[in-house]
């Protein structure tokens, strides 16, 4: 048995890893509505490449007329 009885310290890291990219992308997009205003498309595309986040959106959803 461990000392410090954590077994799961390779998990606890990659989750310290994935909260920290988060906070940060959080932190820029309110950075940068505060300043600009807006935010870019683009701009959330680099950050999610920087920090290796998969996306996708659904291509084929039918849109629903009112």
């Amino acid at each position: 048995m461990r000392p410090s009885s954590q077994n799961n310290i390779r998990n606890q890291k990659g989750l310290a890893r994935r909260k920290y990219a988060e906070r940060k992308i959080d932190k820029y997009i309110n950075w940068s509505i505060k300043t600009k205003g807006y935010i870019k498309y683009s701009e959330i595309r680099k950050i999610h490449d920087k920090f290796n986040i998969k996306c996708y959106v659904l291509s084929n959803i039918k849109k629903h007329k009112f």
